[in-house]
C-alpha cells in the first residue's frame, strides 16, 4: 500500500553524534579504489563527463496549500541509460529524479516523477547509494520491517540519465513504536558502475545547538546563516533580512557544520526547518549491509 505522510519531528540535539569515516571521493580517468573505514571502495567509469540537467529546466507542479513540501513533482521523463564510455558525476546538494515514484496521496493531475536533492553517499565497502529525503517516493509496505520500494523504482538525472535503482527505503528501526516522529522514510539509490561521486563531508557528527549550519538544496543552492536549535529540534533562521524559504526540488538537503554531515533536510515549518540528524540515520543504514556507512572525503 502507498505510504502515509507523517509529521516529521526532530531528533533531540543533545544525543552524542557518531562520527564515521567513509571512503569515496570524486576521481577522474581510470578506476580508483579508496580505503577508508568502512573498507575499499571502487569507483568505476572513466570516459567523457556528462553534465547533468539543472532544477530549473522543468516545471514543478503547485505544491498543496498550507504545506512545507519542498519536493518538485513534475511529469514523466522516460530513463535513459549512461552512454557506454561516458559517467556522470554527482555529490551532495546535487538533483535526483524519482521516476515514476510519487506517492499516490501527494499525486497532483500531471505530476508522475518527483525530484529531490542528494543528502549523503553511503558505502558497505563494496556497493554505494545515494541517499535522499523523506518520502521522495512511492514505497510498499514491508509488514514490521517497515517500508520497501515499489518493484521497478529507479532514479535517474533531471534530465533522465539513470543513476540506479531504488534498492531499500530506510527507516527507523523501531518503526512506530518510537513514536510518530520515527516515521520518516529515506529512499537508498544503489548507483549504477558509470555514476562517480564526490563525497564532500569531512566527518559525520550531531548538530552543535546555535552554531551555524550550512544547507545545499537542488534548486535553491547554498542556505547559510541558519543555526542548530535545542527548542524546536530544527534550523532557525539567524541571519539578517528575511528567512530564506528553500525552492522545490530541495527537499533532502544534506546541512552540514564545519563541512561534517549533520543532517537530511526534510520540509520548512513555520518555526524552523525539520532536520533528520545522523543518531536516527545511523543505525538505518544496516538495511544496506553491516558495514554501511556515511561516505566522506
Amino acid at each position: 500500500m502507498d505510504m502515509r505522510k507523517t509529521v516529521s519531528t526532530v531528533a533531540a540535539l543533545a544525543v552524542a553524534g557518531v562520527v564515521l569515516s567513509g571512503c569515496a571521493r570524486e576521481v577522474a580517468g581510470a578506476p580508483v579504489t579508496d580505503v577508508g573505514a568502512a573498507g575499499a571502495v571502487t569507483i568505476t567509469g572513466g570516459g567523457t563527463q556528462i553534465t547533468p540537467a539543472k532544477v530549473s529546466s522543468v516545471t514543478c507542479a503547485p505544491v498543496r496549500p498550507l504545506t512545507d513540501d519542498a519536493w518538485c513533482d513534475t511529469s514523466s521523463v522516460t530513463a535513459r541509460d549512461i552512454p557506454a564510455g561516458s559517467t556522470i558525476t554527482v555529490k551532495p546538494g546535487d538533483a535526483i529524479r524519482f521516476v515514476g515514484g510519487v506517492p499516490s496521496w501527494t499525486r497532483s493531475a500531471s505530476a508522475t516523477d518527483r525530484i529531490c536533492t542528494i543528502a549523503a553517499f553511503a558505502s558497505d565497502g563494496r556497493d554505494t547509494w545515494a541517499l535522499s529525503g523523506d518520502h521522495c517516493t512511492d514505497a510498499d509496505s514491508d509488514g514490521r520491517k517497515g517500508w520497501k520500494p515499489k518493484s521497478g523504482a529507479t532514479a535517474s538525472t533531471v534530465d533522465g540519465y539513470r543513476l540506479g535503482d531504488v534498492t531499500a527505503i530506510l527507516n527507523d528501526p523501531n518503526g512506530v513504536s518510537a513514536g510518530p516522529g520515527n516515521m520518516w522514510t529515506v529512499p537508498a539509490v544503489k548507483l549504477g558502475a558509470n555514476v562517480r561521486i564526490a563525497a564532500t563531508f569531512t566527518g559525520v557528527t550531531a548538530p552543535e545547538a546555535g552554531s551555524p549550519v550550512d544547507v545545499r538544496g537542488a534548486a535553491s543552492g547554498p542556505i547559510t546563516g541558519l543555526s542548530a536549535s535545542m527548542v524546536s529540534g530544527g534550523l532557525t533562521w539567524k541571519g539578517e533580512g528575511a528567512e530564506p524559504k528553500i525552492a522545490l526540488g530541495d527537499l533532502g538537503a544534506p546541512a552540514t557544520q564545519g563541512g561534517k554531515f549533520v543532517g537530511i533536510t526534510s520540509g520548512q515549518a513555520a518555526v524552523s526547518m525539520s532536520l533528520l540528524t545522523p543518531d536516527k540515520l545511523t543505525p538505518a543504514l544496516a538495511k544496506l549491509g553491516a558495514n554501511a556507512k556515511i561516505a566522506t572525503q
